[in-house]
């Protein structure tokens, strides 16, 4: 389901440290004058700035989903876990099952529709080696001035108490804003869902972003400072949401999942899927096969109340709740 758009969810992320923060380069600096351990560099707009990687923004936001998911979904009864395998496990079934094995033990490469059906469900939301992600996350690049800082630290003899190893000096940013974006495409209302408890707890100080997480660092503020949703291959007729062949999906006053657009039968999305659009938020076709509905933020904790109510949903599928 990636050769194709049905629906998109874009988010504009702000971020800034709670405290230090350290995200380390994977190769030493050839400057003698910088600590031991450099936060990662890039180059932009000409200048050299410190940033935020994607991947480790989306690496954190995947482990927590993970643990979310493993925390309400439980085992079943072969201990295999409902809503989340262990990306890293080496069995295709039981205790510390991987959908990587799984697949490749079935032979579903080359079956898309049967390789995200039978993932998992957060592996059907960040992907795995059979199913690409459907959320994509940008690098955060600083919005005002860093602050960076050099800091020590000393290994400590469990005996004696006295330092064992070091000092090792590292940078740590203490001050800033970073923008990123968030893109979720052919999404259900459940992922968007988990998405956002993720998000929350991002935002709640729940979860840290890069090294040192042990010794306090990587507490991160967040907030999400515009949200979009796009629906390409769409336009608007009389105030419903049709496809430009003519085909209704529905009100243009509610937020639709990928299971309510037509062939994509066999992927298992739910359908219906849908919920309310909060107050405030209007669609709009751009006369260029695209509806687009802008969310305002201060509205946005009632959209995401719906979608977490769709994952609670899932939930309850997967324990077999009555």
């Amino acid at each position: 389901m990636h050769r194709r758009r049905v629906n998109e969810a874009v988010l504009t992320l702000a971020l800034w440290p709670a405290g230090p923060l350290l995200v380390k380069t994977g190769y030493g600096g050839a400057d003698p004058t910088r600590p031991d351990v450099e936060f990662v560099r890039t180059r932009r707009d000409g200048l050299e700035t410190v940033y935020l990687p994607g991947s480790s923004l989306r690496g954190t936001l995947r482990a927590h989903g993970e643990r979310i998911a493993r925390t309400v979904g439980g085992e079943g009864p072969d201990r295999r876990p409902r809503l989340s395998c262990n990306p890293l496990g080496s069995a295709p079934d039981g205790p510390g099952y991987s959908c990587n094995r799984r697949l490749q033990s079935l032979g579903e490469r080359g079956d898309s529709r049967r390789a995200y059906r039978d993932s998992c469900f957060v592996c059907q939301l960040f992907g795995n080696q059979h199913e690409a992600a459907h959320l994509t996350v940008a690098d955060a690049y600083p919005a005002t001035a860093p602050r960076v800082e050099a800091r020590a630290s000393v290994g400590v003899d469990r005996v004696y108490g006295s330092a064992a190893t070091g000092p090792l000096t590292y940078e740590a940013v203490t001050d800033g804003r970073f923008e990123t974006t968030l893109t979720l495409h052919n999404f259900t209302l459940a992922q968007l869902g988990l998405l956002a408890l993720a998000l929350r707890d991002l935002a709640a100080g729940r979860l840290a972003v890069g090294a040192g997480k042990s010794r306090g660092l990587g507490q991160m503020g967040a907030q999400v400072v515009a949200f979009a949703i796009r629906y390409p291959g769409c336009a608007l007729r009389d105030g419903t949401l049709t496809t430009l062949s003519g085909a209704a999906i529905g009100s243009a006053d509610q937020l639709y999942g990928a299971g309510a657009f037509p062939d994509t039968n066999g992927y298992g999305f739910p359908s219906p899927d849908a919920a309310s659009l909060p107050a405030g938020a209007a669609a709009r076709d751009d006369g260029w096969g695209n509806v687009e509905v802008a969310v305002p933020v201060d509205a946005l904790d009632d959209l995401w109340r719906a979608c977490v109510g769709r994952w609670a949903e899932r939930v309850q599928v997967a324990v077999g709740a009555p």
